[in-house]
């Protein structure tokens, strides 16, 4: 631990007015001891705040941390999770909000594990024909998934990969109201 007195006293000039800033009990080394503890406090308190202020390493203030990012809602739950689980949550949260780049959309799927190519329709002629109006079309290719297979009936369980259904449903939330989303499958 910093010993802010000596620190202070250091960076004291040297002089007849101050030679007593060494001494244990001179007043002038009273108020450096006074003010270290004060500065160790200060110290320690931020200290505090950098871990609590980044995302990765916040445990006292994840709640405000949910809160600001508007968690829980009807993707994300809190109860239930590991502090791990609930820093991921806003960490995708973060990345959702305001992102509007092809390369922050292939960030946010980098987080939840798939490679993607996140690409407007008209940049893609190959399936023009197939989409009523291609400039309002995103298109999201996977690579390394196979197609989810896609019934008629209801089941009670769960096919395929659910952190697809995750992705697709983060981009469902950002993508422009007017856009349609189109998945491809490699």
């Amino acid at each position: 631990m910093t010993n802010f007195a000596q620190v202070l006293a250091d960076n004291l000039p040297d002089g007849e007015q101050l030679k007593a800033k060494n001494i244990s009990d001179s007043n002038l080394r009273k108020l450096l001891n006074g003010m270290g503890v004060e500065f160790s406090r200060i110290s320690d308190r931020l200290n505090w705040l950098k871990t609590e202020l980044n995302l990765a390493t916040t445990s006292d203030l994840i709640t405000n941390w949910e809160k600001q990012y508007g968690l829980p809602d009807g993707l994300f739950t809190i109860t239930g999770k590991t502090l791990a689980q609930r820093r991921f949550q806003v960490l995708l949260k973060e990345a959702m909000n305001g992102a509007n780049t092809c390369a922050e959309w292939q960030y946010i799927a980098s987080l939840l594990g798939y490679t993607v190519i996140v690409q407007p329709a008209r940049d893609v002629p190959a399936i023009w024909g197939s989409l009523a109006n291609p400039y309002y079309t995103i298109v999201v290719d996977f690579y390394g998934i196979p197609s989810p297979a896609i019934f008629n009936m209801t089941f009670n369980f769960v096919f395929g990969d659910t952190t697809s259904d995750l992705l697709k449903y983060c981009f469902n939330e950002i993508k422009p109201a007017n856009c349609v989303l189109y998945y491809r499958y490699f």
